[in-house]
């Protein structure tokens, strides 16, 4: 009992001490690893804005117009009515096959129902979508940067990989 005001000083004492943050030992400066990331995307950029401009080359026989939002297409087959375009929360109905820059196949017609805002597909396709009408088939080349980026798509289409999608837009219901 006589030392218990000593045990209860003690814990005072040990919960009032506050310890304060120390600066770091190293201290190198991190920008130069935000300078080196800028400098490997423009190189890639660089890269594959060259691999598509040949391939657009050796594809003579279409027309492609550069999109605003990051990628080239060229219309195969336009439709001679005037129909609705799709637009944001469209449910959509469309067939898409992907290719390689070198015109491999990587995956074959692939049906796809979506809500245009609202899915997981690469938003290269969607705003691609906003372009088409109802019977049209274009012709897109997406950049890694607008495809599936630095992972790829964890199954065909690996890391840094441009991709060549030619999409037929089957239906769209709004």
């Amino acid at each position: 009992m006589k030392y218990s005001w000593l045990f209860i000083f003690g814990i005072l004492f040990v919960s009032c001490n506050h310890d304060n943050a120390r600066r770091p030992i190293n201290k190198k400066n991190s920008s130069s690893k935000y300078e080196y990331s800028i400098a490997l995307n423009q190189k890639i950029k660089e890269l594959e804005e060259n691999k598509i401009n040949e391939y657009i080359k050796k594809d003579s026989l279409l027309s492609y117009t550069q999109s605003p939002y990051g990628f080239v297409y060229a219309v195969i087959k336009s439709s001679n009515q005037l129909k609705n375009k799709v637009q944001k929360s469209s449910v959509v109905t469309y067939v898409k096959t992907v290719y390689n820059l070198k015109n491999e196949l990587i995956y074959s017609e692939i049906e796809e129902t979506i809500e245009v805002g609202k899915s997981n597909e690469i938003k290269g396709i969607e705003e691609g979508l906003k372009l088409m009408q109802e019977d049209e088939e274009f012709k897109f080349i997406f950049s890694s940067f607008v495809a599936h980026g630095f992972s790829g798509d964890a199954k065909k289409i690996g890391a840094n990989t441009p991709i060549v999608v030619k999409i037929k837009l089957l239906k769209i219901n709004k």
